[in-house]
Formats: C-alpha cells, structure tokens, sequence
C-alpha cells in the first residue's frame, strides 16, 4: 500500500529537504507536498511527506507463520532452553531440569526478550523496551485512508475493519500488562499530529503490548559471540590509548552466533541481518560494507569499556 512519512516537525522537513536533494528515483522514494500527499493517502493530511510506494505494514504473526513454512525448519513448541553447554562434539541445549533438548553443530541466539539468559550471552547491555498499540473501529472517513501514515507514531489503513496505531516506547519497562493510560497517549499522540483524522474515530476498541530488546547505540546485536574473558585478557591495553598495537587475533565462541537487540525495527532489518549471518558462517562476501558490519558487532560493547577502562573485572 506504500508508506507517507509525514513532515511533522522542522526536524522531518529538514530531512525531507535533504531528501530532496539527493534525487532519488520515484519507484523508491517521492518527495510529496501537502494536497499531492493527501491526494496519494485518499483523505485530508495537515502536511506533506516522504512517500515510499514500497512501504506498507505487516502483520508480524502471519509473516513468522509463513516464514516457519520455509523448508527445513523444525518447530519445536513447548520446550524452553535454560542451559547451553560446549561438549567435544558441538553444543548442548537443557531445560530447567536439566533434561537434554537437543544438540547443535552451531547455535544462533535468537530469542528475543530472552537473549541475555545464557552465560555465554550475560554480559550484553541489552535492554527491555515496552511497547503499546492501540486499536480502533475504522469510521466512514477513515477507511479512505489508502497508505501507511507515519509521524511520531503511525496509522494503517483499515484492515478487517480495524486500525492499529501507535507505538509506545518505554525504555527499561519489561512487563506486558496492558495499560489503559498508555492507549490515552497513543489517542493523544494521533490527535496532535493527525486531528481531522482523529475527530472522525470512535473510542479505542482493544490494545496489544509486547517487549522489545534495545541496545544502548540502537544498533542490532549481530555476528560471533565474543571469548568474553580472552577479549578482556587480549585486549586489556586499549585502555591505555594504544589503538594502534599489534593485538591477538579476536577469539569468540566456537560456533555460537547472536541476532538480537531489534528494538521496534526488527521486521525491517531482520532479513538482511539474517543474510549477514549466513554469510559469516559460509565465509561469503558480506552483504553491507565492513564499516556498518562493525556497527552491529557483538563485541562493541566490550571493546568501549575496554577503551574506556568501564569493564567490571
């Protein structure tokens, strides 16, 4: 259905400026001023924005589902992993009595809220954020609304007769309750940036809340996991300044991979992450430039407290 990334602010115009200028072919990006963007949403907007005809909204239970339909892929329901153990002959997964669930060549850490229960992830900063949708009965004006609207939040089109919009973002917050003051935001938020649209809407119908992991950069968890204790042994000079020493070799944990810490944007970045995994463990070419790589390393955040002497010994 395409995205409208509205300029609500001086910040997003400036970027929509910049936007501008750069020319961008208008299959991927259409730079919209107020009646050419509210011809394309199909209902009045207050102001232009970025159109991305590629854009829209998914459904994140339907796309896992289809996902798990991909050929290959074992589902096992019911079991949860607490332990995971290094044998000779790869790795060993337990639950909480101990009881073997499976064994691995090679683990991906995937999990989630979850991600940091394991020894071999502890000392991660990632971090829980809650979020907080909200759900309302499309009105007559609404359901002309043909594209994704964003702002400080967002709003779908209509589908089954419903909008989502939203989200919150409640950083250090891990439970799921549903909160009804948090709904009254998500309103609040829509009426400030929105508000013919939102004077047309009825009363929030239901919401949904669910726990995101962050990271303190923003930047997804992404690669190897590191030797946590060669890495503060190896590397224990950088915090002297001497970034240009001959060190050892980076030493991580055989076979043990982690893509975690997505925050609220784990639909979109996902995928390609997902390639760049399979690509270091195939030892292919990387499918984005080595700089961004070392943005999403795991080991960043080690090697900071290094550099600044912070690491907890």
């Amino acid at each position: 259905c395409g995205t409208l990334q509205l300029n609500h602010n001086e910040r997003e115009y400036q970027r929509w400026l910049k936007l501008q200028a750069r020319q961008l072919p208008p299959e991927f990006l259409q730079l919209l001023n107020r009646d050419a963007a509210s011809a394309r949403a199909g209902l009045p907007l207050p102001c232009g924005g970025s159109f991305f005809p590629d854009g829209g909204w998914l459904n994140p239970r339907s796309l896992c589902q289809a996902l798990l339909e991909y050929p290959g892929i074992q589902l096992r329901q019911h079991q949860e992993a607490i332990t995971l153990k290094r044998s000779t002959s790869g790795w060993l997964l337990f639950d909480a009595q101990q009881n073997l669930l499976t064994t691995a060549s090679l683990v991906v850490i995937a999990n989630g809220r979850d991600a940091t229960r394991f020894t071999q992830t502890a000392p991660l900063p990632l971090e829980p954020v809650r979020g907080q949708s909200s759900r309302v009965t499309a009105s007559p004006e609404s359901r002309q609304l043909q594209v994704t609207l964003g702002h400080e939040g967002y709003f779908t089109p209509a589908i089954q007769g419903l909008h989502v919009f939203g989200a919150s973002f409640e950083r250090g917050q891990a439970h799921p309750q549903w909160q009804p003051h948090i709904d009254t935001r998500n309103v609040r938020q829509l009426q400030r940036y929105l508000p013919e649209l939102a004077a047309t809407l009825p009363a929030v119908q239901a919401g949904h809340t669910a726990i995101r992991m962050s990271t303190p950069d923003r930047f997804p968890c992404v690669g190897p996991l590191p030797d946590w204790q060669a890495f503060a042994r190896d590397y224990a000079l950088l915090r002297h300044g001497r970034h240009h020493q001959t060190f050892a070799p980076a030493r991580y944990q055989p076979d043990l991979y982690l893509a975690a810490g997505f925050g609220s944007r784990g639909l979109t970045t996902s995928a390609l992450c997902a390639e760049l995994l399979a690509c270091l463990i195939n030892n292919e070419p990387l499918p984005l430039e080595k700089g961004l790589y070392y943005r999403l390393h795991p080991a960043r955040f080690v090697i900071r407290q290094l550099q600044q002497g912070t690491l907890p010994r």
